[in-house]
């Protein structure tokens, strides 16, 4: 049975890596589209930082847009926990709105608690990060599975040779830090369906997310859909393997319910 699961993956995963041979205009961050998760209104949602946020009150030159992209980036990649924002100016409430407005349009809502800390006027100075198991580890993974990966910019670039370079020959440059949320946040997505429907997919824990491999928990999805283990330890997955990976992923669970 598991090598049948893990054939119909394959399979699926091929025909998402076909897609990345469309201009690369069509994948860029900020704009991937997915299937609506509960209805059949054909309406999507969008792995996306928002321009539209709500008007707050900034010091400076900032944009309410500057400091959503920069929130965007400590909750998912910062490493430290406690980030100093003092020097954006923000009311704490004003803080909590856009915090608010990030974790939403990024779908981790359930995975991200965010702790703003205040000064004596009411300016927000520091945030407190805690992530979701599941999704730190896959923070922490992101750049070691893709540290010898190829650019992107090869459109028809798949798992990296082993010497480090890509089918085309590209230099193996790693992610970027927007393809790094690009894909977090997709993979949030991912681990949304199982926080709305454990009665058809059942209950996300540990062991789900690290079976059949050493790295966890995105390598045990690469595993399952053909990617090599050789190229998962070494570093060569592209940015289109853990694209098309993640969203067959989210549109087979999607597909289940």
């Amino acid at each position: 049975m598991d090598k049948i699961v893990k054939r119909l993956v394959a399979l699926v995963m091929s025909l998402s890596m076909t897609l990345s041979v469309l201009p690369s205009g069509i994948w860029s961050a900020y704009a991937v589209d997915v299937p609506a998760a509960n209805d059949g209104s054909g309406a999507s949602v969008s792995v996306s930082a928002s321009t539209g946020a709500s008007e707050v009150t900034l010091e400076g030159d900032y944009t309410t847009a500057d400091v959503k992209a920069e929130l965007r980036r400590i909750i998912l990649l910062e490493d430290d926990t406690v980030v100093n924002v003092s020097k954006y100016g923000v009311s704490a409430s004003d803080m909590d709105i856009l915090v608010a407005e990030v974790l939403e349009e990024n779908y981790l809502t359930s995975f991200v608690t965010v702790t703003c800390a205040v000064n004596s006027d009411g300016i927000a100075t520091h945030l407190v990060i805690q992530r979701s198991e599941a999704l730190s580890l896959a923070k922490d993974e992101m750049s070691e599975l893709s540290e010898n990966a190829p650019a992107t910019a090869n459109p028809d670039a798949g798992v990296a040779a082993v010497d480090g370079e890509g089918e085309g020959g590209g230099e193996a440059t790693g992610l970027t830090d927007d393809e790094k949320q690009e894909l977090l946040s997709l993979y949030a997505l991912y681990l949304q369906t199982y926080v709305d429907y454990p009665q058809y997919l059942g209950v996300l824990d540990p062991y789900f997310y690290t079976k059949n491999t050493d790295t966890s928990p995105m390598g045990a999805m690469l595993v399952v859909a053909g990617i090599p283990q050789e190229a998962i330890d070494y570093g060569q997955v592209s940015y289109n393997d853990l694209f098309g990976c993640i969203m067959t992923f989210y549109l087979g669970n999607m597909a289940t319910v």
